[in-house]
Order: C-alpha cells, then structure tokens, then sequence
C-alpha cells in the first residue's frame, strides 16, 4: 500500500487569494503580547512567525496550541492572510502560531520532512510553553505543510495531541510509534476535485494509518469544489476537523464536554465523534472528581441521553425502511446504506451493538472483502475496474464502501472504455439512494441537536 504513495506527487501550492504579498505587524516577545492582537517573533532557529494569544487566558483552562503550517512557495503570513485568525474569528481561544519552514525553496521556505524543520517547531512548543500554560498541542498544515504533519507526527507524537493534514500526502519516511495509535489523532482533510494533490492520495493515506491501527482517525472529503478551488484554504472545513481533534484530544470532562456541544451545533453533525466523546467525557470525569464547572456531570448525563434518543431513533429509522428484507440478500437500497452509516457511525457504542448485532455482523463481512480488495489494488492490473465492480455492487454495506468507489471513479476517469463504462453508470445510478439516505440520518441528528439546544438553554455553546 505505502509504495502507492510515491506515485502523489507534491506540486506548488498558491493562496486563494492568489500570491500572498508582505506585510507587517508588530513585534512582541511571546509572553509580552497584547491580547487578541496578531503579532510578530524570531523563532530560536532564525525564523519570523506570525502569533495570536487570547483575549483572556484562565491558567485552570489553558489554552491550545495551534501551529499553522504554509505550503510550497509561500511565507509564514499564510495562515493569517486565508484565515480569519486575527479578529478572533478563527479559534480565538486558541495560541495560534504561523512559522516559516526552514528548508530553502526559492524565494521563500518550505517545510520538508527533517531534522531542521522539525527542531523548529520543537523548539517553537518549548517556547510557548514556557511563557505560557498550554493545553493540547495541534499542527494543522496545508499541502507541503500537510506532508510535514503526517512525518511530524510520527517523529515527535509525544509533544502532540493531533494533526489536521489538508491536501497532503503520507511518504515512505513516516513513522508510527505504537505510543501513537493510542494518543494521536490523525485528520485528513481533502478537496474531492484537487488538481494539485489528486484526492486519492487521502484515501491511500487513511487505509496507512488504518492498517497501523491508529485509534482517533477521520477522513473528510469536501464536494462541490473545482480543480483550482479544490487545493485552496477551507475555513469551514478546516475548523471542522479542529473541532474533531477537540472532541478526541480533550484532556478534562469540561474540555470534551465542550467539545460535544460544539459538535452538535454543526450542520451535519459527526455521530461517530459525538459516540467518542461522550466516552471520553465519562472516562475523565471518573477520573477527576474537582471539575472547573459545577454542572459537568449534568450535561454528560444529558448529552448520555441525547444519545441513547438518538441511536433509538436510528433504529427506528431502520425498522422503517427495511420492510420484508433480509440481511442475507437485502438488495441496494436505502435500507442498506442507512445500515452502512449506522455501522460507520455507531461501531463504537456497546448499545448499538448489541441492537443490530446482525446488521453490525453483515456489514463487517463486506468490510472485509471490500479490504482485501483494497490492499491488491493495482491501478495497472488489466481486470482492475471490472473486478472492482463487483467487489462494489455487493458489498454495499462496507464501512470502506465510499473509499473504494471514489478510488475506482478516479481510475474509470483515466482509462475510459467498456469497463469504465459500466462501473460509472452502477455509481451514477445509486447515487440518488446515497444521498437520500445520508440527507435522512442528516436530517435525524440535526433535528435531534435543535431539540437538545431548546431543552438546555442555559448551556451557551463555546464560540470557536
């Protein structure tokens, strides 16, 4: 699988708003800045960043340490030019910090997989931590930044609580520490339609990770862009997956609480993440009797509910459109892909389990087809797209399900023919059932998440 990788190949990089130009800000020592205000430092190598501290900083709630990290060709003003970071619209609770890469590119700096762009953002971590208290410590790194990420955190993952690696790739230098699996949370983020670094790229680097058992793991593919705006910053999505690394990274019941209420007030909520962090939630709040917020227990208690509402709704959701089918031979059909989401999204939660044991049972079997099939795929195999056809037409209920349909549409796209043909229009005709079905548990757990807000308004949700 890894020697699939090489193939990705990293290409320039360029702002959305086209080349970054310039400016200045003011220079304050780390430790010395004003709140709330976007300012300027040296790093220990040499090196200027960009940094904003919060308005207000409560030692008994330390704030994150974010480091946003540019890609090839561009400077360390990057992040705050594409970002709304400096008016606090950008995770203004968190120390946002923007280096410039160590390694020569040209007119500017990129940041490669080594030593020296390594020891600067080590260094970086000690610096910040010295000045002030911090809390969990995050890279978020676009394109060039991304593939730095992924070997960062492989290197150095006890500094780091996850990553947020946006059109980039994992490389054959990548390591994965068994500490790792267990602490670190690896987001993958990617435009579906990136002309720069092709979106299988994702893929092959979430089966990586998958097959060396990282535990906190979430792939995201973004829709609706172009190949030119598929490689740009995405705010929204960006912000997304940062709150993901929240809800997986929290070190308190109180951060991971706030983490499940920021959750619920997206648009298309995670359940997989909701299911995890309310686990979480529990776990910590066994462990630490002294909570900074009196009614912490409360709102795990009531967020335990909410869940428990949610997966009987699902459920019968799936009474509902299963009608006389059988798990033996259901056929295509929104029964089936609600199952499939209901395994992907809910494998976590001992209830649901034990509720669609069948369902749970059947949908693993497929997995396991549609994984081995994924682990022989060999782009230049003659029968590839004809085998992955029927691999795809029945085993519909595979979590890897959508990972091997957008790899085999992304080959039929470059080898036309007969083969190509047909696997297209078997894509093209479940598309509308995929839709239906997703905009229907969409509909469910946005629903449920309005009901919950209106039960509780006294918890006002964290601002990002």
């Amino acid at each position: 699988m890894v020697s699939e990788i090489f193939a990705c190949l990293v290409l320039l990089a360029s702002s959305a708003n086209g080349s970054p130009r310039q400016e200045t800000v003011a220079r304050h020592e780390p430790g010395r800045a004003p709140p709330g205000e976007v300012c300027e430092w040296t790093s220990p190598q040499g090196k200027p960043f960009w940094y904003r501290v919060p308005e207000k900083i409560v030692p008994s709630r330390p704030p994150n340490l974010l480091f946003m990290l540019h890609g090839t060709g561009l400077k360390w003003g990057w992040a705050f030019w594409n970002y709304p970071i400096g008016n606090g619209g950008f995770r203004k609770n968190d120390i946002v910090v923007a280096p410039e890469g160590m390694t020569p590119g040209g007119d500017t700096f990129n940041f490669i997989q080594g030593k020296e762009d390594g020891d600067q953002i080590v260094a970086l971590t000690d610096l910040f931590r010295k000045r002030y208290p911090i809390g969990n410590v995050y890279l978020y790194g676009h394109s060039q930044g991304a593939f730095f990420c992924y070997w960062f955190a492989g290197e150095h993952a006890e500094l780091i609580q996850g990553i947020v690696a946006h059109a980039g790739n994992v490389l054959a230098n990548v390591k994965f520490p068994r500490y790792a699996k267990d602490n670190v949370a690896i987001g993958i983020l990617h435009g579906k339609a990136d002309a720069v670094v092709p979106v299988e790229c994702a893929d092959q680097t979430e089966s990586v990770y998958r097959e060396q058992g990282y535990k906190k793991l979430r792939k995201y593919l973004v829709d609706g862009l172009t190949e030119q705006s598929g490689h740009w910053p995405l705010p929204v999505q960006v912000l997304e997956m940062l709150q993901w690394l929240d809800s997986v990274s929290a070190q308190t019941a109180q951060a991971a609480v706030e983490a499940l209420l920021a959750q619920l007030e997206r648009e298309s909520i995670d359940l997989g993440a909701v299911v995890d962090g309310v686990q979480r939630a529990q776990a910590l709040q066994k462990k630490s009797k002294a909570d900074t917020e009196p009614d912490v227990a409360a709102r795990i208690a009531a967020l335990e509910q909410w869940l428990k509402e949610v997966e009987t709704a699902v459920l019968d959701l799936l009474v509902k459109e299963k009608g006389e089918q059988t798990l033996s031979k259901p056929g295509f059909g929104t029964y089936t892909v609600l199952v499939r989401l209901a395994a992907l999204h809910l494998q976590a939660s001992p209830s649901a389990r034990a509720a669609l044991k069948e369902e749970f049972k059947a949908a693993e079997a497929h997995d396991k087809k549609v994984q081995a099939f994924l682990k022989s795929f060999v782009p230049s195999k003659k029968s590839l797209l004809s085998d992955a056809r029927e691999v795809i037409e029945k085993n519909y209920l595979a979590l890897a399900y959508e990972e091997l349909r957008e790899r085999t549409l992304l080959l039929a796209g470059s080898q036309p023919g007969e083969d190509a043909e047909q696997l297209e229009r078997l894509i093209e005709e479940r598309r509308s059932v995929e839709e239906d079905a997703q905009a229907r548990l969409k509909a469910l757990l946005r629903g449920k998440a309005d009901a919950f807000r209106e039960l509780h308004p006294e918890w006002k949700l964290p601002e990002s």
